[in-house]
């Protein structure tokens, strides 16, 4: 039994490794874990500490760690946790990670089903859940300088929790220049 922890491993490091290095990534987005006889062993669960003590270093050079981490109740679907990794120094969140929230045994741990990791160019500026219909919509909104211009564009992007298919991204994605305030 050491090839599903060793390939646990390697999915692990390749999220943390290269999942945050590339401008631009795609998001990695799952639908629902284990169902109806779904298999734990083709889902990517972590324990809430390693989730809690996840750092990195950014192409940049600078350390991503933890910034924040809250647990969510969502109607009609199960409680997520959504933890956001930034630089400390700046308190500038580039990574944030939604995950199913799954309590165990002993109540300073959880069982987290990575959902959605999502990281764009920039920083992020907003964070929102809402409703639409049967629909739970995660909004993110996102700042960066544009290196030729020297402009902050703004970039504002959803993605829809759908009960039989999870997270999927929306066909919204907008850019425009924020205007000194």
């Amino acid at each position: 039994m050491v090839w599903p922890a060793l390939r646990t491993c390697c999915c692990i490091a390749v999220v943390c490794a290269s999942g945050c290095i590339v401008q631009r990534s795609r998001p990695i987005l799952r639908s629902r874990p284990t169902f109806l006889g779904w298999s734990y062993r083709e889902v990517t669960n972590y324990g809430k500490q390693e989730v809690l003590t996840r750092q990195w270093v950014h192409s940049d050079g600078t350390l991503l760690r933890l910034l924040d981490f809250h647990v969510h109740s969502v109607t009609n679907r199960p409680r997520i946790a959504v933890a956001r990794y930034g630089d400390a120094a700046t308190a500038r969140v580039y990574c944030v990670e939604v995950f199913e929230f799954r309590p165990v045994i002993d109540q300073t741990d959880a069982s987290l089903f990575l959902l959605c990791h999502d990281y764009r160019e920039g920083w992020v500026t907003g964070f929102e859940i809402s409703y639409q219909g049967r629909d739970v919509v995660v909004h993110i909104t996102r700042d960066y300088v544009e290196e030729a211009s020297g402009k902050r564009i703004r970039n504002a992007y959803s993605y829809r929790w759908e009960r039989e298919s999870g997270f999927s991204p929306t066909p919204s994605d907008f850019y425009w220049e924020v205007k000194a305030e």
